[in-house]
């Protein structure tokens, strides 16, 4: 539950995470006839010339905006962006997780699916989601917002859903656009995990499935989806349980101090009836492959 005193702190928050929003697009559109500075980070080729994990002039640029905009209005808040090894103020209460631009190797090919992701977590818990997205349900830019207990709002207006009774066919999310295991439902690969989890809030899918990401691809999104209605599960163990929080992970790499950077987790989310069928196929697969495993190993 909130209270009216969290109710005042967050609609606050909200509204500035917006701004910051808003001006992170307008430094994209504004740069969409410019010629890109673009540089390829963390390499896992062994290649002089990889071209994996691009990072582009203008991921920095707003990821730089965005820090100085916080730092100078919530001197006190954590910030954890995507292109910023360092993270601020990381035993904060309030915690910025920054995307600045989800879907980079689109945008750096002019591809029309990308977003800008800022999310907000107040004890690891998510409580604000702003993504801004380059396309939306209504074709054109703007941004999906919410607070906790808010619901779901596009362009400061709520965002009301309904069914079309004549739609018979429907679209999910899911890597590489692998076959769907829903009936009557289609995956698609948009190439940004932000945007899924937007899309997923706005109806547009029925599901997405996300598979080790950073806390910066989904904090934001995994607030829109649960202020839309839907569900967002985590999975624990052999089960998927609902998430709750951000939980710090229990190692980092080269032995280094853990922090929500290394965070990466198996996440399903959609609404009720999608999942149960998609978490029902993931578990008679599961078993079908233990079966199979158990012959081979019987036979040799």
């Amino acid at each position: 539950m909130t209270n009216m005193n969290q109710i005042n702190s967050l609609t606050e928050l909200e509204s500035f995470a917006y701004e910051c929003a808003e001006k992170a697009g307008k430094i994209i559109i504004d740069s969409l006839e410019d010629e890109l500075i673009i540089n390829y980070k963390n390499s896992s080729s062994t290649e002089k010339n990889s071209s994996d994990n691009p990072v582009s002039d203008i991921d920095q640029k707003i990821e730089n905006l965005i820090h100085d905009l916080v730092t100078s209005r919530f001197p006190d808040h954590g910030i954890l962006g995507e292109e910023t090894a360092e993270q601020v103020n990381q035993d904060a209460e309030y915690m910025w997780i920054i995307d600045p631009i989800d879907g980079t190797t689109n945008f750096i090919n002019q591809y029309p699916l990308f977003c800008v992701s800022i999310g907000i977590l107040f004890n690891n818990r998510p409580v604000i989601g702003v993504i801004w997205c380059s396309t939306s349900h209504l074709l054109e830019t703007g941004i999906y917002h919410a607070y906790l207990g808010s619901g779901l709002y596009f362009n400061k207006k709520p965002l009301i859903q309904f069914e079309n009774p004549n739609l018979k066919r429907r679209l999910s999310a899911a890597p590489g656009g692998t076959i769907s295991s829903i009936q009557n439902v289609e995956n698609r690969n948009t190439g940004s995990a932000a945007i899924e989890l937007a899309f997923v809030a706005a109806g547009i899918f029925q599901t997405a499935q996300f598979y080790s990401l950073r806390i910066w691809d989904l904090a934001a999104g995994i607030l829109l989806v649960k202020e839309s209605g839907r569900k967002v599960l985590i999975k624990e163990g052999k089960d998927f349980k609902n998430f709750t929080e951000f939980t710090m992970p229990s190692s980092a790499k080269n032995n280094t101090k853990t922090s929500l950077r290394d965070w990466k987790e198996h996440i399903l989310i959609g609404n009720k009836k999608s999942l149960e069928q998609l978490i029902l196929k993931k578990q008679n697969k599961s078993k079908l492959s233990n079966f199979f495993n158990l012959i081979k190993k019987n036979l040799y």
